[in-house]
Protein backbone atom coordinates (compact mmCIF):
# COMPACT_ATOMS: atom_id res chain seq x y z
CA UNK A 1 0.00 0.00 0.00
CA UNK A 2 2.80 2.28 0.69
CA UNK A 3 4.31 1.93 -3.06
CA UNK A 4 2.17 4.47 -4.43
CA UNK A 5 3.22 7.19 -2.32
CA UNK A 6 6.81 6.38 -1.99
CA UNK A 7 6.71 6.00 -5.76
CA UNK A 8 5.45 9.86 -6.15
CA UNK A 9 8.15 11.28 -3.24
CA UNK A 10 10.99 9.32 -5.39
CA UNK A 11 9.26 10.85 -8.40
CA UNK A 12 8.78 14.07 -7.05
CA UNK A 13 12.79 14.23 -5.91
CA UNK A 14 13.44 13.64 -9.59
CA UNK A 15 11.39 15.94 -11.32
CA UNK A 16 12.94 18.63 -8.71
CA UNK A 17 16.47 17.48 -9.57
CA UNK A 18 16.17 17.21 -13.25
CA UNK A 19 14.72 20.69 -13.05
CA UNK A 20 17.48 22.03 -11.31
CA UNK A 21 20.28 20.47 -13.57
CA UNK A 22 17.92 22.08 -16.59
CA UNK A 23 18.16 25.71 -14.87
CA UNK A 24 21.51 24.83 -13.97
CA UNK A 25 22.60 24.11 -17.72
CA UNK A 26 20.85 26.87 -18.90
CA UNK A 27 21.80 29.33 -16.54
CA UNK A 28 18.55 30.75 -15.89
CA UNK A 29 18.78 33.00 -12.85
CA UNK A 30 15.40 33.14 -11.09
CA UNK A 31 15.96 35.70 -8.10
CA UNK A 32 14.79 38.30 -9.77
CA UNK A 33 11.51 36.98 -11.87
CA UNK A 34 8.02 37.94 -10.37
CA UNK A 35 5.96 35.21 -8.30
CA UNK A 36 3.49 35.28 -10.88
CA UNK A 37 5.06 35.64 -14.02
CA UNK A 38 5.33 33.57 -17.70
CA UNK A 39 8.61 32.09 -16.35
CA UNK A 40 6.54 30.69 -13.08
CA UNK A 41 4.53 29.32 -15.42
CA UNK A 42 7.24 27.43 -17.49
CA UNK A 43 9.13 26.30 -14.38
CA UNK A 44 5.84 24.64 -13.32
CA UNK A 45 4.95 22.98 -16.90
CA UNK A 46 8.82 21.52 -16.97
CA UNK A 47 8.60 20.68 -13.40
CA UNK A 48 5.15 18.27 -14.13
CA UNK A 49 6.73 17.25 -17.40
CA UNK A 50 9.86 15.74 -15.10
CA UNK A 51 7.47 14.62 -12.99
CA UNK A 52 5.33 12.54 -15.30
CA UNK A 53 7.91 11.07 -16.72
CA UNK A 54 10.02 9.64 -13.32
CA UNK A 55 6.76 8.43 -12.08
CA UNK A 56 5.66 6.32 -15.32
CA UNK A 57 9.73 5.00 -15.24
CA UNK A 58 9.18 4.64 -11.84
CA UNK A 59 5.67 2.51 -11.89
CA UNK A 60 7.22 0.79 -14.78
CA UNK A 61 10.33 -0.75 -12.87
CA UNK A 62 8.43 -1.51 -9.98
CA UNK A 63 5.35 -3.12 -11.82
CA UNK A 64 7.99 -5.56 -13.75
CA UNK A 65 9.70 -6.05 -10.38
CA UNK A 66 5.95 -7.65 -8.80
CA UNK A 67 5.38 -9.19 -11.76
CA UNK A 68 8.27 -11.59 -10.93
CA UNK A 69 6.68 -12.25 -7.78
CA UNK A 70 3.20 -13.37 -8.74
CA UNK A 71 2.47 -17.06 -9.65
CA UNK A 72 -0.92 -15.76 -11.23
CA UNK A 73 -0.73 -13.01 -14.42
CA UNK A 74 -3.79 -12.00 -16.12
CA UNK A 75 -3.78 -11.82 -19.90
CA UNK A 76 -2.31 -8.33 -19.81
CA UNK A 77 0.39 -9.31 -17.77
CA UNK A 78 1.07 -12.45 -19.68
CA UNK A 79 1.53 -10.45 -22.53
CA UNK A 80 3.87 -7.95 -21.02
CA UNK A 81 5.56 -10.84 -19.37
CA UNK A 82 6.00 -12.36 -22.92
CA UNK A 83 7.09 -9.02 -24.27
CA UNK A 84 4.09 -9.54 -27.12
CA UNK A 85 0.94 -7.58 -27.42
CA UNK A 86 -1.75 -8.43 -26.33
CA UNK A 87 -3.47 -9.01 -30.13
CA UNK A 88 -0.41 -11.53 -30.68
CA UNK A 89 -1.37 -13.19 -27.13
CA UNK A 90 -4.91 -13.91 -28.38
CA UNK A 91 -3.72 -15.18 -31.53
CA UNK A 92 -1.48 -17.81 -30.18
CA UNK A 93 -4.35 -19.16 -27.86
CA UNK A 94 -6.67 -18.77 -30.97
CA UNK A 95 -4.11 -21.10 -33.02
CA UNK A 96 -3.38 -23.19 -30.26
CA UNK A 97 -7.03 -24.20 -29.57
CA UNK A 98 -7.17 -24.92 -33.37
CA UNK A 99 -4.52 -27.19 -32.81
CA UNK A 100 -5.91 -28.79 -29.92
CA UNK A 101 -9.08 -29.42 -31.33
CA UNK A 102 -7.21 -31.50 -34.85
CA UNK A 103 -4.87 -33.89 -31.87
CA UNK A 104 -6.06 -36.70 -29.69
CA UNK A 105 -2.79 -35.95 -27.82
CA UNK A 106 0.13 -33.23 -27.70
CA UNK A 107 3.41 -32.37 -25.77
CA UNK A 108 2.29 -31.05 -22.25
CA UNK A 109 4.49 -27.60 -23.07
CA UNK A 110 3.25 -27.10 -26.78
CA UNK A 111 0.15 -25.43 -25.81
CA UNK A 112 0.05 -22.11 -23.55
CA UNK A 113 -2.25 -23.31 -20.64
CA UNK A 114 -4.32 -20.90 -18.78
CA UNK A 115 -7.26 -20.92 -16.06
CA UNK A 116 -10.64 -19.71 -17.14
CA UNK A 117 -11.81 -17.80 -14.08
CA UNK A 118 -15.01 -15.68 -14.81
CA UNK A 119 -16.53 -13.71 -17.62
CA UNK A 120 -13.95 -15.13 -19.96
CA UNK A 121 -11.09 -13.96 -18.00
CA UNK A 122 -7.77 -15.77 -17.91
CA UNK A 123 -5.21 -17.05 -15.73
CA UNK A 124 -1.77 -17.77 -16.32
CA UNK A 125 0.79 -19.74 -14.36
CA UNK A 126 4.17 -18.40 -14.54
CA UNK A 127 5.78 -21.38 -14.23
CA UNK A 128 3.62 -23.05 -17.16
CA UNK A 129 4.77 -20.04 -19.32
CA UNK A 130 8.47 -20.52 -18.22
CA UNK A 131 7.95 -24.34 -19.51
CA UNK A 132 6.26 -23.16 -22.23
CA UNK A 133 8.94 -20.79 -23.49
CA UNK A 134 11.92 -23.50 -23.13
CA UNK A 135 9.67 -26.27 -25.43
CA UNK A 136 9.31 -23.54 -27.87
CA UNK A 137 12.79 -22.90 -27.76
CA UNK A 138 13.98 -25.98 -28.21
CA UNK A 139 11.83 -27.24 -30.62
CA UNK A 140 11.51 -24.24 -33.24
Amino acid sequence: MLQSPINTMIAMFFAFLLSGITYGIGNFDLRNSPMFSLNSFYNLIILLIYYSISLFVINKITNKSTLKEKALLTEDECAEYLNISIDELKNILRNDAEKKLGSSCYDTYAFIHYIDVKNGEKMFNKKELDEWIKYNLHTK
